[in-house]
């Protein structure tokens, strides 16, 4: 009877715990085929109407659900009607649309493909119709870049025929490059992002059941393709950060298992698993283990997770991660958060719903809301979770309810060390510290005691920018955690100086040093000439006094160095070879 009355309670905790953690806050019209959000929570969604004329529209809601504006571009043609497809914001608050133009109405055809621009009070800034008015092509996804630079997944006619492709568009529009499939990897499904940033693309057969799975560089190039996997359903490709990719599909048999594929970086099968799970998608997170989502099996309904380590080893498995209540059908879109967790955007026919599972495979909770059905999700900057498809809702995630440290500096600032500085929040069980060098993907995680308010990173490399981000654990179990805080640049301090040339009292002496810099002082220009192998690559920065990096390059293959922006002033030039360091003074005097 004690054992019973455990196994109550643990299950009883488990529902308290999973209908604690979540709540919807608002459901509203209008719906939609995707949904986006900004760095202020701003929450857009598009939609489109099937009818001669029809029209995309774009409607932005603030964070409380409320509707700021709905735009809308009129198109005239009543031949036509136009079919949303995607919709992004990208790091300076405006909107990108993707669509598809089709032709006729009781039996339709792709006639063009649309990407449309537009700035945070709903006007238009471009709109680009492609290749031409009437070409075939149609758009599946759009993605932008660091640098606001737009992908468009979609379909069109390439050198070898009708083909899976991407373009690229800058900022202002204008097309950059465009990639058609040369492989023959199918029609279009997915492309994301990877980390070693890149791309991957994910197809699938128009005839029988096959799949196919690309990767290209961001300038367009090819770097490997998959073709020809036959799969009795349509899979899902991830990357992670040493540039391999995970491949999700199942066995071409009758009851075929599930699979998953890593391809080393060059594209080559490294191994395969196999499980009962049916794993339409993939995600890969910033611990480098790869995550699919799908159905118990072939078979059954339901909310199904499993986690692989880099090796092929089963880290965990959660066959029903919705639980007794729900059996999510219509699965849409798989996410990852900063922590790692699973979200899978579902329905269950009657409901949108949201199913998530914790990093380390337990189940935290599914939620729906009125609407059918949920095309899509985005995590807003809040860490709330924004849902649409017959309805467009928002799930607030209370676990938030703990603040985020304020009061932040990075002091004692050496070549090696720094300090990181805040202040206690009231109730913090512990703090969690990421740190990176900047503009790289690998960050390492340090949990540190809720009653200690800094903490000094070690080991550092000198003359490098960092960055860090902090946020709290109000609890023990990690169900009350903050958002993070804003990045916290620094920069340690320039490495250990050599004797210069210019200090030294001859000629000869400077040969010594095996660096040489004329003129110096210098005006626009100084020619360098080093004892560095010249067939390895060689690393050339020019520090300030305060160990702060202004010119960060490869070496230049004349040995003559561009010092024209730097101001008057003294300087160090250093020069890298793999792990060797040249280093020496400049005086910049005009």
């Amino acid at each position: 009877m004690r054992k019973q009355l455990l196994i109550i309670a643990l299950l009883f905790g488990s529902f308290l715990q999973i209908t604690a953690q979540v709540t919807t806050e608002w459901v509203n019209q209008p719906r939609g085929v995707s949904i986006a959000t900004d760095a202020s929570n701003n929450v857009y969604t598009v939609d489109w109407e099937y009818n001669p004329g029809g029209d995309i529209t774009l409607t932005k809601r603030n964070t409380s659900g409320n509707i700021l504006w709905q735009v809308a571009y009129n198109n005239t043609d009543v031949t036509r009607f136009e079919v949303a497809t995607w919709v992004e914001t990208d790091n300076l608050g405006n909107i990108l649309v993707s669509g598809t133009i089709r032709s006729g109405f009781s039996n339709p055809v792709d006639a063009a493909s649309i990407l449309m621009k537009y700035d945070a009070a709903g006007n238009l800034l471009w709109r680009k119709v492609y290749e031409s008015s009437f070409d075939g092509s149609y758009t599946k996804k759009c993605l932008v870049d660091a640098a606001n630079n737009i992908y468009v997944l979609g379909m069109g006619t390439g050198p070898l025929g009708f083909v899976t492709k991407v373009k690229k568009f800058a900022p202002n529009g204008n097309t950059v490059w465009t990639y058609y499939d040369n492989a023959g990897i199918g029609a279009p499904v997915n492309f994301k992002f990877t980390p070693d940033k890149k791309l991957v693309i994910t197809g699938r057969g128009i005839y029988g059941s096959v799949n196919g799975y690309a990767k290209i560089d961001l300038n367009g190039n090819n770097i490997w393709n998959y073709p020809g996997v036959f799969s009795l359903y349509v899979g899902d490709a991830a990357g992670d950060s040493f540039g391999n990719t995970y491949l999700t599909h199942q066995e071409y048999v009758f009851n075929g298992r599930g699979e998953i594929k890593k391809l080393s970086p060059s594209g080559t099968l490294i191994w395969e698993k196999f499980h009962t799970m049916v794993g339409y998608r993939v995600e890969v997170g910033s611990d480098n283990a790869a995550v699919i989502s799908g159905f118990p099996n072939g078979g059954t309904g339901g909310a199904a997770f499993m986690k692989y380590d880099s090796n092929g080893n089963v880290l965990w498995q959660n066959l029903d991660a919705d639980g007794p209540s729900y059996s999510l059908l219509l699965h849409a879109q798989m996410g990852l958060d900063d922590d790692n967790n699973a979200y899978l955007a579902a329905g269950t026919l009657f409901d949108m719903a949201v199913c998530k599972v914790n990093s380390n495979g337990s189940s935290a909770w599914t939620q729906t809301a009125t609407g059918g059905f949920a095309y899509g999700f985005d995590l807003g900057t809040d860490n709330n979770v924004y849902v649409v498809g017959g309805n467009t809702a928002k799930f607030v995630q209370t676990s938030l309810f703990c603040n985020t440290p304020e009061g932040l500096f990075t002091s004692n600032i050496s070549n090696t060390k720094a300090r990181f500085n805040w202040t206690l929040v009231n109730g913090a069980f512990q703090y969690e510290v990421w740190g990176s060098k900047v503009n790289t993907t690998v960050w390492k995680k340090t949990l540190v005691a809720g009653s200690k308010n800094f903490l000094v990173a070690n080991s550092l490399s000198c003359g490098t920018n960092y960055e860090w981000k902090i946020r709290a654990i109000c609890d023990s179990i990690g169900s009350k955690v903050s958002v993070f805080s804003a990045l916290q640049p620094f920069t340690t301090s320039a490495c250990a100086t050599i004797t210069d040339a210019a200090d030294s009292e001859s000629a000869t002496a400077a040969a010594d040093k095996k660096l040489i810099i004329t003129p110096n002082p210098a005006k626009d220009k100084v020619i360098i000439q080093h004892s560095f192998n010249k067939a390895n690559a060689v690393f050339v920065t020019v520090y300030n006094m305060l160990g702060k990096p202004l010119i960060n390059n490869q070496f230049p293959g004349n040995n003559t160095l561009d010092v024209s922006r730097l101001p008057n002033g003294l300087y160090m030039l250093q020069l890298t070879q793999d792990k060797n360091i040249l280093r020496s003074k400049l005086l910049i005097q005009r």
